[in-house]
This record gives structure tokens, C-alpha cells and sequence, in this order.
């Protein structure tokens, strides 16, 4: 009952300052000035939202709730569709398990198969939360005859905190990349990330996008497809607020080449039709499914 309870607490109290920081965030909108002295107004401002304030408090409640709740709770009832452990299964039959210890589970419902580093044969990425540290993006390859994780980005700092993978492609044009959204209910910051010299590196972010919303099972909402036909991969995910749908090119750096009004909230996986020109397909919040694609 303690465990159900804490749980409610928990839900309610990350619902509630997820909902009042999405209303500031539509207030204030996107922010311009990156200075130190225009991230000090930012600041001043911030202390003066009532909202922004109990948002904060429904963030410390829900933390020390989800605290209290590891510790009368197993990990898999703390964190739902969660693991602790993979299981992969070759070609050829041979079954190898990748075990995390019990600080960590997996926290994904598919693993993504994806060729990192050139080398013909697929990675395995999907998405690893540690219990007091937050997401990290993990990769699993083969190491002397076994599976292992060989690299990850850094946990995101906090419990609770999360990230979801948008996207893999040669989006610079000089070899595979990964884009993810880090904390898309709360912060989403679109990152593009590199693997090189036995580590991921991140190159570039951009605010402004979610490709997952609480209470979701669609962990694909997002799509890359040369959008813009200048040879490269470029990549469609919602807004923050999921009313646009939003088109990021790399080259020569990460920057907006569309934004689409959409007449609900995007609400499902993005489906790609391939072109010429590509077609994106996505189901809204209103019911109505919508097809979008270049003139």
C-alpha cells in the first residue's frame, strides 16, 4: 500500500510541474540570448514565476518520493518498462546475456541495431538509467567473444531525469550519427552525438523539441529522411509543446529548416513515406491523422 502510495505521489507531483513549466515555457517563449548577462535577466525572471516556483517544489516532492519508493520497492516497480538485464540471440543461434548491476536497468522498450562505427556489423544502443544518476545512452558490441557495453554518454545527473533517442544517420555527411532528446518532458534539447576514438562526443544541440510525452508507449516520433533534397539526412520530431512539427538539417551546423503548424498535439510514432519528396505520416491528440511533406 506504501508503495502504491508513493507512487501516486510521485505521478501526480511530476504530471503537476510538468504542466505549469509547459505553461511559462509558452509565456516566455524561446529563449534568444545565450550571454551571460541575458542568462542572468533569464534568472531574474525565473525567481519572479509563481508557477515556475511551485513547479520546482512538485520536482523535489516527486524526487524524494521516488527515493522513499526504492527503498521499500524492487527497482522494476520504481521504474516500469524496465530491465535488468539483455538477452541477444545471434544469427547462428548463441544466446549472450548483457547484466547491468543493481544501481542500473535498462529503461526502453526495443533495443536499436545500428552500425556506429563503419565497421559492417551493428551495435546495439538503447537507453540505460541508473537509480541515483539518470539516463545515459548506452552501446553494446561484441568484445572478445561476448556482448558488452563498451561506451555510454554521461548519466544525466539526477533520478528521474531521461532521455529518448531521435534518430541515426550520416546527418553531417561524414559517417553515422545519433540525435537524442534529452529530458523531453521537461527540457527538450535535441543533441547530436558522435562515436570517435572509443567514445561518444556530443557535437551540437538545439532547444525546442519533444519526441516522447508522459504516459506514451510511442518511443518513435521522430523520422530522418533528406527533407530538404541537399544529399544529407535531416530529421523531423514535434516541437516541445507538440503543435509543430519541426525539421532540423546538420550541415553546416544543426539549425531549423521547417516548422509546421499542426491544427492538435502530435500523439503518435511518425510514420516515413519515402519520396521523392518524402512524406511524413503522425496521428494527432484530436483523433485526425495528418500527411505532411515539401511543396
Amino acid at each position: 500500500m506504501k508503495a502504491w502510495l508513493l507512487l501516486a505521489i510521485i505521478v501526480g507531483s511530476t504530471v503537476t510541474a510538468d504542466l505549469l513549466q509547459s505553461h511559462e515555457m509558452k509565456r516566455h517563449g524561446e529563449i534568444q540570448d545565450f550571454r551571460p548577462r541575458g542568462l542572468g535577466r533569464l534568472l531574474g525572471v525565473m525567481a519572479r514565476k509563481k508557477n515556475l516556483i511551485l513547479a520546482v517544489i512538485c520536482m523535489a516532492i516527486s524526487f524524494f518520493a521516488f527515493m522513499a519508493l526504492v527503498q521499500v520497492a524492487d527497482l522494476s516497480f520504481a521504474v516500469p518498462a524496465s530491465a535488468g538485464s539483455l538477452v541477444i540471440e545471434t544469427r547462428a543461434g548463441k544466446r549472450f546475456t548483457v547484466r547491468l548491476k543493481d544501481d542500473a536497468v535498462f529503461e526502453d522498450l526495443a533495443p536499436r541495431l545500428v552500425d556506429l562505427d563503419g565497421d559492417g556489423r551493428d551495435e546495439i544502443v538503447l537507453v540505460k538509467s541508473y537509480l541515483r544518476r539518470g539516463a545515459a545512452l548506452a552501446v553494446i558490441a561484441q568484445r572478445r567473444g561476448n556482448y558488452e557495453i563498451v561506451v555510454e554518454t554521461p548519466p544525466l545527473g539526477q533520478p528521474g531525469r531521461w532521455l529518448a533517442p531521435a534518430g541515426f544517420a550520416p546527418f553531417t555527411g561524414d559517417g553515422m550519427k545519433i540525435a537524442l532528446v534529452r529530458q523531453p518532458h521537461t527540457l527538450g534539447a535535441l543533441e547530436l552525438w558522435e562515436w570517435r576514438d572509443g567514445r561518444l562526443q556530443k557535437l551540437a544541440a538545439l532547444a525546442g523539441f519533444a519526441n516522447h510525452f508522459a504516459g506514451s508507449d510511442a518511443l518513435a516520433m521522430s523520422a530522418a529522411a533528406d527533407f530538404d533534397g541537399d544529399g544529407a539526412a535531416d530529421l523531423a520530431l514535434p516541437s516541445f509543446d507538440r503543435t509543430q512539427l519541426r525539421i532540423v538539417s546538420f550541415k553546416p551546423e544543426m539549425h531549423e529548416i521547417a516548422a509546421v503548424p499542426l491544427p492538435a498535439p502530435a500523439a503518435t510514432d511518425l510514420a516515413l513515406i519515402p519520396g521523392p519528396p518524402p512524406l511524413i505520416a503522425l496521428g494527432l491528440a484530436d483523433g485526425s491523422l495528418v500527411t505532411i511533406g515539401r511543396n
